[in-house]
């Protein structure tokens, strides 16, 4: 045997040693969790939703003719439905603001507004993280197998935040992501990831905004086109199966800044207009300023019930609502039922964490402190700047912001108002429904007479001073407060009901 062949087989023969031992290992520790049971669920995938030739509804071994989800990847989270009855079948479609829906609640609602004896049952699939794409493929499954009278779709806050999870399965790479698929999948893996996960799923998902932070207004054109193709595609989905569909707009907080800002200009006047704006933050008058050091403030869901700030502390008092939102209805956390705090559609302020408290109370002070003197002064001198800016970029989100945080406080709340409202239309990468993407949820409803249409975000305006949607019914930038859901839920009940 020659050298060079010698040397192989020490190689080999080493590398054997230090790869069957754990490989042996790995294989008695799956056949041991499988004799006891542990570690199994719905085999998932980095790539989970984005395959429409995978299977998201199964049937359900637990219920004979029923169907279980298999797009959490956790089976305490899945959906399970069960076989058809006489109920009419209502389905909820959409990202983590739908599976926030107290889906009993439109039942429940709905059993007590028909007339008739019609009894309803509600399935509720929305998902975290999903956009248009990923429900798309979602409803056109669940069309055929689970054969609903009624299609509810309410989505459009997630498109960019798709875009970003799509980005990462694509660069992932074929082999290294099919390996990761194999390895996550394992009871092994499993059992550790059911260790270590949250008793409660995250309130959202935040993948890393690096990909859009150079976004302009034209790359965003084709995210939005897909989004009004997705939209319309499920319509059209939904009224080939038989099923009557309920087309929403969503609904944006208007007072939560947009996300990417583009100027429009050449580069070196670009950078211009990026030093004034930093130079207004700077000087902003503290008491007022939704830019701390020059950072956003954004709250996530949780943040809502994950503290507790003494009860000594006064509930802010922001803007008053009108029509269905000027009354509290019950608050629902989960299946959790518990009382509203008088006149407001948040949650009770003793589950606050210091986040929610510090930006409650900023937005107190914009919306019902006079500024004195010294602060008005500083306000004008920056409503010049911002005038001087807007001349030269008037599609600048963060600018229009600014402006209609300022006009506010300066006593012109109608063009403060108008200021906010085009921020969040020219956001170049947003996390929320806005004027944008609802315009195009009203093309497509105008292109489909069949759709009912429920102009969702245009009523909950409607019922907000000056029409401007903020913190009073918003979580965060997107996500509806726990009364706003109810509230949502039961204009939806009466839509659904007056259907024949």
């Amino acid at each position: 045997m020659s050298e060079s062949k010698s040397l192989a087989r020490r190689v080999a023969l080493r590398a054997a040693l230090v790869v069957v031992p754990p490989l042996l290992l790995l294989g008695l520790s799956e056949l041991v969790l499988a004799a006891l049971g542990l570690g199994g669920g719905a085999s998932h995938s980095l790539g989970r939703g984005f395959d429409d030739q995978a299977a998201y509804l199964v049937p359900d071994p637990e219920q004979p003719g029923g169907w279980v989800t298999q797009i959490f990847g956790d089976p305490s989270f899945e959906v399970h439905v069960p076989p058809r009855d006489e109920r009419v079948r209502v389905l909820l479609f959409g990202g983590s603001n739908t599976q926030l829906l107290p889906q009993w609640r439109l039942g429940e609602t709905a059993d007590a507004l028909a007339d008739d004896g019609r009894r309803y049952e509600v399935v509720n699939l929305g998902r975290m993280g999903y956009g248009s794409a990923r429900v798309r493929i979602l409803l056109h499954q669940a069309m055929s197998v689970l054969r609903p009278d009624v299609v509810v779709i309410y989505s459009g806050h997630n498109e960019f935040v798709e875009r970003g999870f799509a980005t990462e399965v694509e660069a992932s790479g074929g082999l290294l992501r099919a390996a990761a698929d194999v390895f996550s999948n394992l009871r092994t893996f499993r059992l550790f990831e059911q260790e270590l996960r949250p008793t409660q799923p995250p309130p959202d998902i935040d993948p890393a905004q690096a990909a859009f932070a150079d976004f302009t207004w034209a790359d965003a054109q084709p995210v939005f086109a897909a989004y009004r193709d997705n939209i319309e595609a499920m319509c059209r989905l939904s009224l080939e199966a038989g099923a009557r569909v309920v087309l929403c707009t969503v609904v944006g907080n208007d007072w939560c800044p947009p996300q990417v800002s583009d100027s429009g200009l050449p580069a070196a006047e670009a950078a211009e207009v990026e030093q004034v704006l930093r130079q207004i933050v700077k000087t902003f008058p503290a008491r007022f300023s939704l830019f701390p050091g020059g950072a956003v403030t954004r709250l996530r869901v949780g943040f809502w019930f994950s503290g507790r700030i003494p009860v000594e502390f006064p509930d802010p008092v922001l803007r008053p609502l009108s029509g269905f939102l000027a009354h509290s209805p019950e608050l629902v956390r989960g299946d959790v039922r518990s009382d509203s705090v008088e006149g407001c559609l948040w949650p009770a302020t003793t589950t606050w964490n210091a986040q929610v408290r510090g930006l409650m109370t900023l937005l107190e002070a914009n919306v019902a402190d006079e500024p004195t003197d010294a602060e008005r002064a500083a306000l004008q001198q920056i409503a010049e700047a911002l005038d001087d800016v807007l001349a030269k970029a008037p599609h600048h989100a963060r600018a229009l912001f600014l402006a209609g945080q300022v006009s506010t406080l300066l006593g012109d709340a109608s063009r403060g108002a108008r200021q906010l409202v085009d921020a969040a239309t020219y956001d170049c990468a947003p996390r929320r429904g806005n004027p944008t993407t609802n315009g195009l949820v009203r093309e497509v409803a105008e292109s489909l007479p069949e759709v009912v249409f429920y102009d969702a975000a245009s009523e909950f305006a409607a019922a907000c001073p000056d029409g401007t949607v903020g913190y009073e019914v918003m979580m965060d930038g997107c996500h509806l407060q726990p009364g706003a859901r109810v509230a949502l839920l039961d204009e939806l009940a009466a839509i659904v009901v007056s259907l024949r």
